[in-house]
Parts: C-alpha cells; sequence; structure tokens
C-alpha cells in the first residue's frame, strides 16, 4: 500500500482540489498520511495568488525536496504549477511529477507510472460532480462545496483566468445532489465557494442561477447554514439580498471582495463597478438585514493609487465599518494588464498602506466586538480542546474569520450547536459562556 503525504497551500477553493486528490489516491488502494516522514509520495499543491503565495509554494517544493528520502517522490501540483510550466520544471528538478490544475484527476496513474512524463499540463477546464471521489480534510460538520471553476470577469490585475480558465459550472442537480450526499454522513454548515459565487450557472443557464441553486439547497434536510464566499459586487442583486433575508438556512454573511472604492483605481483594475454601485449594495444590505456581516478585501498600491484615492480608501473603510475586512498589498504580475503598467507604486508604500488600513479595521473590529458583549448567540463548535470549545458564529467563515471560545467545563461535540453569552471581546474573537 502506497503512503501519501498531502500539503494543500492557498485558498478553500485549491483545499477542495487536494480532497479530490486524496480520494482518487484512496481509491485506488493508497493510505493517507499526515507525517511526511511516513510518505513515500509527498504531493504539494501550490497556489500563484499573489508574490506570497508563490514564495510559500516554492519554500515548500524547496524544503521537501530537501529533505526527501532516496524513495519517496515528489509531485508538484495546482496554479504554480499550470502558470509556470517548464520554468518551475527546470526550478526543482529533484520533483519527480508537475500535474496542472486539470490533470490531478490523472494522479493515480501517474504515481503508479513514475518515473515517466514530468510535466502534464493542458487547458484549464476540470470540475469535480458528486461521483467524484473526494477525502474531506475539513471537519465533518463544516465541508466546502465548489459550485463552478474559472473565472469571467477578466480583472486587469488577476492572473487567475489564465490559470483556471474560463467560468465552468457544475449542474444544479449535482451540486444538489453533493450537498443531500454530505447531510447523509453528518454535515451540518455548507460553504460555497468558486472564483465567484454570484455568476454560477450563467455559462449553461444562460444567466446566473445562484437564486435558484439557493433555494433547492435549503429544502436540504441537516443542513442548518448556507454560506456564501467571494460574491463579485455588481452581481449582488436585490433578488439575492432578500432570499438571503427569508431564509433561516442561509447565513446573513455577504463576503464581497471591493478591492478598492476610488472610481479611478476600480477602472484601470478593470472592475466593473463604481463607489455609487459598492455603496448602494451594503445600503441595501444592512436595510433589509439589519445585523448582517459584511466581509470584504481591498487590494492597496495599485498602479494608479495615488495619495489622494489612498486617503479615499481609508476614509471609507473608517465610515462603513466591515464586521470583516482584509487588505492585500498589491502583487504585480507581468502577464497581466496591471502588471504591463510603467508606473508602479514602492513595495515599502504599499506595506505602509496597508497596515494603515488594518489599524483602521483592528479598532473597528474590537468595538463591534465589545458590542457585542452581554449578547446571547447561537454558534457551531468546530473543536473540543484542553481549555474549552472552539466556536463560530454564523458572522464567522471557517479559516478567515474570528472564533467565540467557551471555557473548559462545557459539554458539547464539534458539529453541535449551542448557545452563548458573550462575556468577553477582542480585537477579532470573542468569549462566552453556555446557556
Amino acid at each position: 500500500m502506497i503512503k501519501v503525504g498531502m500539503i494543500s497551500l492557498g485558498c478553500s477553493k485549491n483545499l477542495v482540489d487536494s480532497e479530490v486528490m486524496l480520494g482518487i489516491l484512496s481509491e485506488s488502494g493508497a493510505e493517507a498520511v499526515s507525517d511526511p516522514k511516513d510518505a513515500d509520495v509527498l504531493i504539494v499543491n501550490t497556489c500563484s495568488f499573489i508574490k506570497d503565495a508563490v514564495s510559500e509554494s516554492e519554500g515548500t517544493i524547496r524544503e521537501f525536496s530537501r529533505k526527501k528520502r532516496p524513495f519517496q517522490k515528489l509531485i508538484v501540483t495546482g496554479c504554480l504549477v499550470q502558470k509556470q510550466k517548464e520554468l518551475l520544471v527546470k526550478k526543482f528538478p529533484k520533483a519527480d511529477a508537475f500535474i496542472g490544475v486539470s490533470e490531478f484527476t490523472k494522479i493515480a496513474d501517474i504515481i503508479k507510472n513514475l518515473p515517466a512524463k514530468k510535466l502534464v499540463v493542458s487547458r484549464p477546464g476540470f470540475i469535480y460532480n458528486r461521483n467524484t471521489p473526494r477525502v474531506l480534510a475539513t471537519p465533518l460538520h463544516s465541508v466546502y462545496v465548489k459550485v463552478s471553476e474559472g473565472c469571467d470577469n477578466r480583472c486587469n490585475y488577476c492572473s487567475i483566468p489564465s490559470i483556471r480558465g474560463s467560468l465552468k459550472s457544475r449542474r444544479l442537480e449535482d451540486i444538489a445532489g453533493e450537498v443531500r450526499n454530505l447531510a447523509l454522513i453528518g454535515a451540518k454548515e455548507i460553504n460555497l465557494i468558486s472564483q465567484d459565487t454570484t455568476n454560477y450557472g450563467a455559462d449553461i443557464y444562460g444567466k446566473p442561477a445562484l437564486v435558484r441553486l439557493l433555494k433547492e439547497l435549503v429544502k436540504i434536510k441537516g443542513i442548518k447554514w448556507i454560506r456564501l464566499l467571494y460574491l463579485y459586487p455588481s452581481r449582488v442583486t436585490e433578488e439575492l439580498i432578500e432570499l438571503v433575508a427569508s431564509e433561516k438556512k442561509i447565513c446573513s454573511y455577504f463576503d464581497i471582495p471591493l478591492q478598492h472604492i476610488n472610481d479611478g483605481v476600480l477602472k484601470v483594475m478593470g472592475r466593473k463597478y463604481d463607489r455609487a454601485k459598492a455603496e448602494a449594495i451594503i445600503n441595501s444590505i444592512r436595510s433589509k438585514i439589519p445585523g448582517a456581516a459584511l466581509r470584504t478585501t481591498f487590494i492597496v498600491g495599485h498602479p494608479g493609487e495615488d495619495r489622494a484615492a489612498f486617503e479615499e480608501l481609508a476614509a471609507f473603510v473608517s465610515a462603513a465599518r466591515f464586521d470583516k475586512l482584509g487588505v492585500f498589498a498589491y502583487s504585480r504580475e507581468t502577464d497581466t494588464p496591471s502588471g504591463k503598467i510603467k508606473c508602479q507604486n514602492s513595495e515599502k508604500m504599499k506595506q505602509k498602506r496597508l497596515s494603515t488600513i488594518m489599524s483602521v479595521q483592528k479598532r473597528i473590529s474590537l468595538e463591534l466586538n465589545k458590542a457585542k458583549l452581554g449578547s446571547k448567540i447561537e454558534v457551531i463548535v468546530d473543536s473540543a480542546e484542553k481549555a474549552g470549545l472552539v466556536c463560530r458564529s454564523s458572522a464567522d467563515a471557517p479559516d478567515v474569520d474570528g472564533r467565540v471560545l467557551v471555557p473548559r467545563g462545557a459539554k458539547a461535540a464539534p458539529g453541535d450547536f449551542i448557545r452563548v453569552k458573550i462575556t468577553g471581546a477582542s480585537e477579532y474573537d470573542l468569549s462566552g459562556s453556555p446557556e
């Protein structure tokens, strides 16, 4: 029996790919191991979203190239392979195979036939279905479900469409079938993911079908929370907002990456909305769903962001008071329109601006959390540790948002829903006692 060690880097979408690879390998008779030292085959599933992700991916490949034993095989998969192809093969000659984003379904055969073709990359386009083997790497109660692959937005700073291809959606009935199967084995929270979840179905149904999908998913017994991640701003419709407002199963959680708020910068970025549209969406959500959690991300230092544009962004962040907020320093991708602009902002300035925005958000986050003191909320238990229960509210997505910590002594198991009275608040986490 071949023992396989998997290192999955990057986002939750990449994690699903890793789970599919583990499922395919498990069906072929392989055994997954947690310690790389015990593995016959090491797989590094890479990310190339920004420079830091590329550095992490290359550093991980380098580390395992150095540490691998004579009997071990090292396979590199994912976005960085799709992006760099032959260049990555030259950089890491000790790796035994490099597999693109549409070829990892062949992982078992590639391992069986090593050494063979070292680089296996073709045009992107694969997306798994409910019959594809998959071994969950997340807790069983909270699962990611990828509804589509690729992206049609073509933002000027982003290389994802060139790596993952154009939008390719799964059939609605296929997604619903997967969620029903997950519910039967204990899933209670479904996190819908893709590069642009609001555009789900446009390629196969002629128009976005997210609302139609959600109306089917809320009927599935056993699922208590449905969370939407990666919503493109101009596609957050009134119909979607009203559905979230009316359906208890759909978390009142909107993950809407705005990227900037200055109209000039948005235009250079190739985003298909302006400040007025972004503010209208935020106001509509807050007026129709009081208490809704809003998460966003911004990019600082993009070409065209001068001092005035950045100050407009900082003032907007201060006034908008998002519940959750992330900031990226613009990462130059030379094969993109933004990357080809000659006038680029300095790394030092990008980092300074990033720190400024995060300082503003830290203050806001602490204030919002302190306002929850004394309130009673429902949480899902993610894990039971020696110090107590690690939980999340419906306002917190797994892996990226805050936690609700319940001290030792509370009796509950992972996947349980309990009510908690909030007794403590920090910048990002809450603590409380069970009701």
